[in-house]
């Protein structure tokens, strides 16, 4: 359909254009002149064919997981370039520095990787692994809001336990594994195209 309306409009356009222009009987044509039309002519044509491919050619809604789907692979880089970050995380956590823990889960590239993690589920909502990804997704939120919330009572003056902040950069290490390990799977498998047309 759209490549018969497409043709359609290049053939009017194109017809138009090839007409030859009238031209008074006594005027001699130079060599650099095309033989039956003008190029003004060719160029209105030209013109009107490409503005009625434009307004005629019906457009389609992009796709939300397409374009997740194609921003997989800077994700999941993104997301290993936090990961190496880590022992940074588990320094202030084992010294029991709650601005430090606070300030490196905000700060990049550890900051975003949520929205990194984020852009790998809509990636994957419509395959295979849609439940899986989801499920580690929210844990590793979890793990991340848990940790950034004990920083926080912490650093208002609240006795926290010890090792409560190194057991909890633990979950967080564990979560980003198992949320990488389903994300690299989900990642691989290819982008399904739908043939309704």
């Amino acid at each position: 359909m759209k490549s018969t309306i497409f043709l359609l409009f290049s053939v009017l356009a194109f017809s138009n254009a090839w007409t030859p222009a009238s031209q008074p009987a006594a005027q001699t044509k130079s060599s650099t002149q095309l033989d039956s039309m003008s190029r003004g002519t060719f160029v209105s044509g030209l013109v009107a064919g490409v503005i009625g491919n434009t307004l005629l050619m019906p457009t389609e809604p992009a796709n939300a997981d397409v374009t997740s789907k194609l921003a997989s692979a800077s994700a999941l880089r993104n997301i290993k370039r936090a990961q190496k970050q880590l022992p940074k995380l588990q320094t202030v956590a084992e010294s029991n520095d709650f601005a430090g823990v606070k300030e490196f889960l905000r700060t990049p590239p550890f900051g975003d990787s949520r929205k990194y993690c984020f852009t790998l589920v809509r990636g994957a909502e419509d395959g295979p692994k849609a439940a899986e990804i989801e499920k580690v997704y929210k844990a590793y939120v979890s793990s991340i809001e848990k940790i950034d919330g004990t920083a926080s009572l912490g650093f208002r003056g609240r006795k926290i336990p010890q090792m409560q902040l190194s057991e909890e950069y633990l979950v967080v290490q564990s979560a980003m594994s198992d949320f990488l390990k389903v994300a690299e799977e989900a990642a691989e498998i290819p982008v399904q195209y739908d043939d309704a047309e």
